[in-house]
């Protein structure tokens, strides 16, 4: 396998968590669900509203509030268009945002066309009290008028976020690809085992350092064809079997991050500390006996 002999570039890769805003999704997660079945029980009339005037103003006070959710939630995730980088807490928050938005103006509607069929009984009901019926109808349509008005804020916010979300994923997306690949240039080594002579006639090592030529050590040289070395995963390597009776570490590896181990004919390479281990080269080079 190919490899330059080079020490890589340093590589920082910063991953921004946010544990307000997972929290944040999980409680809204619940408030949905809430929203949504009370939707539901609606669409099934099951659930029905006590044709009252009390109840009648308690189910305009609950639209009212729900109004008042929807401005803020629409406002809200407007701005956090400004966030929509690679986080992809965000981007579930506003997904989530755009849920809650649709599912209140739902229960919204739902609610206001229940007082709105519940009017004529109503008004035989409190035939004395018609003018506050009639007053609380008016209060209904200005629900309604609020929710239209809502409604057509809410789908210009989608469609312009749309476009950033898509974009946002193709970004999230390309982002965990260049991980990825980073990820694979820090988890890639070489490594090469040959007899002294054979490491010499490739070209692998040189001799360096000692004095007139006592205590000289072999060291990889600069220029070895990065054709001769196989690709490795620093990860997923724990060890190397070589068919060979001993075995001399030629670069640089801490003692105390690996262990050899002797075989019939064959030493292994346990790496005991990976970590330990690639901390000084990504290479391996070591001299085989037979």
């Amino acid at each position: 396998m190919k490899t330059k002999i080079t020490l890589l570039p340093v590589i920082v890769l910063f991953i921004i968590s946010s544990c307000g805003v997972k929290k944040e999704n999980e409680a809204l997660k619940a408030q949905l669900e809430k929203v949504k079945t009370e939707n539901e029980a609606f669409k099934n009339k099951s659930k029905k509203l006590e044709n009252s005037i009390e109840q009648y103003k308690k189910t305009l006070q609950e639209i009212d509030k729900n109004l008042q959710l929807i401005n803020s939630d629409v406002k809200m995730t407007a701005n956090l268009k400004k966030e929509l980088k690679t986080d992809k807490d965000v981007k579930t928050k506003i997904l989530n945002q755009i849920k809650s938005i649709s599912l209140n103006m739902q229960n919204s509607k739902l609610k206001i066309q229940a007082l709105d069929a519940s009017l004529n009984e109503l008004r035989k009901k409190y035939g004395n009290q018609s003018e506050d019926v009639l007053a609380l109808n008016r209060e209904l349509k200005t629900a309604a008028q609020q929710l239209i008005e809502q409604e057509k804020e809410f789908n210009l916010m989608k469609s312009n976020l749309e476009s950033d979300m898509e974009g946002l994923e193709e970004a999230y997306q390309e982002q965990l690809r260049i991980a990825q690949d980073l990820k694979e240039i820090l988890d890639r080594a070489f490594y090469y085992s040959g007899t002294s002579k054979d490491l010499k006639d490739k070209g692998i090592v040189e001799k360096e350092g000692g004095f007139i030529g006592i205590g000289r050590v072999k060291v990889l040289k600069a220029n070895a064809s990065e054709s001769l070395f196989d690709k490795i995963s620093k990860e997923k390597t724990d060890s190397l079997v070589f068919d060979s009776k001993s075995l001399k570490m030629i670069t640089d590896h801490p003692a105390d991050s690996y262990t050899l181990k002797e075989s019939p004919e064959k030493m292994v390479l346990v790496i005991t500390d990976k970590k330990s281990f690639w901390k000084n080269a990504n290479y391996l080079v070591v001299q085989t006996a037979k």
